[in-house]
């Protein structure tokens, strides 16, 4: 009796495992039409060869574009004395040239296209080498007065001077937050005012200056090295031991150059935005001291040598001036300097020894 129980067992229990295991289905195996693979192996093909047989145009170069249109801009001067720092204006200019005007003091001639808003100061007096830098761009020229050799080069020119001592306040203001001479002030609107008071001519036919500049970055073919440097005016002394420079870090992201003075980044006043440069020139002038003043003649017509750097690097350059109404002309290797998107400073100094490389990290 015992057996026949166990075998019925047994019998069950065989049951219920093949029933489990029949359960189980094997998946279907994917079938891939033969006839699509073909077409797209034969499609890819197709475009290979097509491809082959026209490759794709390369991105155009980069195209020199004018630096400034028949619009005649602003050329104002700027006063750069101690008293005088944060300046308004510089965040406007195109190019910006910089010299020593009185002693170790030097001054700014910002040049500024007439489509800017803005305020524009402290404004100074003229000098004649800074006459004839502004001349190049048919500019207005905005001073505060100027040397007597200054004076006269705008009588004997007839430049379309818009001066500060004699316009009166609806051209020019002084504030109170500055002492005098460090807080004559005007904005591109008050100049726009005066130039049709004293009729002077917005346009001219053609372009006011030759200067390029590239619609887009191009990096410097066989340039060297120069992601910081520094350009000193003044060397410091015991008596002064931080005396006067201006330094410059190229920002890669940027492709720009952030400027500092003496060691603190440059903003403009009236907007607080960080003064950059895309392009900088460092050119060699004779400098003759002329009085007990410290004022100067500047050896502006012939020719020199100087540097441009851009892109974070630099290549040697030269600078020639036929006369003093005639374009400056800056060439590299015979072949004239086209800069890159980005404001141009132009540091003129004594001797090019003034500039000196610096390390990247100098000014974090």
């Amino acid at each position: 009796m015992k057996s026949l129980f166990f075998l019925i067992l047994l019998l069950s229990l065989g049951g219920c495992a093949a029933t489990e295991v029949a359960a189980v289905e094997a998946p279907e195996p994917r079938t891939y039409p033969a006839a699509s693979l073909l077409d797209a192996h034969l499609t890819l093909l197709e475009e290979k060869a097509y491809f082959r047989q026209n490759p794709p145009e390369p991105p155009a170069p980069p195209e020199p574009v004018g630096l400034f249109d028949a619009v005649r801009p602003y050329g104002v001067m700027i006063d750069n004395h101690v008293g005088a720092r944060p300046q308004s204006g510089l965040a406007m200019a195109t190019v910006v040239y910089e010299a020593l005007a009185e002693g170790p003091i030097t001054r700014y001639l910002m040049i500024i296209p007439a489509s800017e808003e803005g305020v524009v100061g402290p404004v100074r007096s003229a000098r004649p080498y800074f006459i004839a830098f502004a001349l190049e761009y048919q500019s207005l020229y905005a001073h505060a007065g100027g040397s007597e050799d200054a004076l006269a080069t705008l009588n004997k020119l007839k430049v379309a001077s818009l001066n500060g001592l004699s316009s009166g306040e609806a051209a020019f203001y002084r504030t109170t937050d500055r002492r005098a001479p460090h807080n004559l002030y005007t904005s591109t609107e008050r100049l726009a005012e005066e130039a049709r008071r004293k009729g002077y001519a917005a346009e001219r036919e053609e372009p006011v200056s030759a200067l390029m500049a590239y619609d887009r970055f191009k990096p410097l073919e066989g340039g060297e090295k120069a992601g910081a440097f520094e350009v000193i005016y003044k060397p410091g002394t015991a008596a002064d031991p931080l005396g006067y420079g201006v330094s410059y870090v190229y920002e890669k992201e940027l492709q720009l150059y952030q400027r500092f003075v003496n060691g603190s980044e440059q903003r403009d006043e009236a907007t607080e935005e960080s003064i950059t440069a895309g392009n900088v020139l460092v050119i060699e002038m004779t400098h003759q001291v002329l009085d007990s003043a410290g004022r100067r003649a500047l050896g502006i017509i012939g020719a020199g040598e100087g540097i441009f750097l851009t892109g974070g690097e630099m290549i040697p350059i030269e600078w020639s001036k036929a006369s003093f109404e005639a374009p400056t002309r800056f060439t590299a290797a015979g072949e004239a300097v086209v800069f890159n998107p980005g404001r141009v400073f132009i540091q003129v100094v004594n001797h090019l020894e003034q500039f000196k490389l610096l390390k990247e990290d100098t000014h974090e």
